[in-house]
């Protein structure tokens, strides 16, 4: 498939177009025919260690290198710092997007004490 920087458009059944956005990995973007479609909402499931982490984050920094906005929330076991100090080892993290384009956010940062 081909690059980020690139919008893709695939015709629905009734004629009209609407986008892909790739999602940064190259392989997932094969299998899914060129990414996902924009405006919808993707939900990642799997085991403990099964990389659920890692696809998201990558997926939200690829969005930010290409100008867009993401959000990325984790889960309520893992901090901010936590987080981020993870995602610093993998090659597609880019610091400059931190609080720009790619913000960060620990869910346990909005509970409140003792909340269940």
């Amino acid at each position: 498939m081909g690059e980020l920087d690139e919008d893709r458009r695939e015709a629905t059944g009734d004629g009209a177009a609407w986008h892909l956005d790739p999602t940064g990995v190259p392989q997932l973007d094969e299998v899914l025919g060129g990414g996902i479609r924009r405006g919808t909402a993707a939900l990642i499931v799997g085991a403990p260690g099964s990389g659920k982490t890692t696809l998201a984050a990558q997926m939200a920094f690829a969005a930010g290198r290409l100008g867009r906005r993401a959000l990325f929330f984790t889960a309520l076991s893992e901090s901010t710092g936590k987080i981020v100090a993870h995602l610093q080892t993998y090659r597609f993290f880019d610091d400059e997007l931190v609080g720009g384009n790619v913000r960060l956010f620990s869910l346990t940062t909005y509970l409140v004490q003792g909340a269940a």
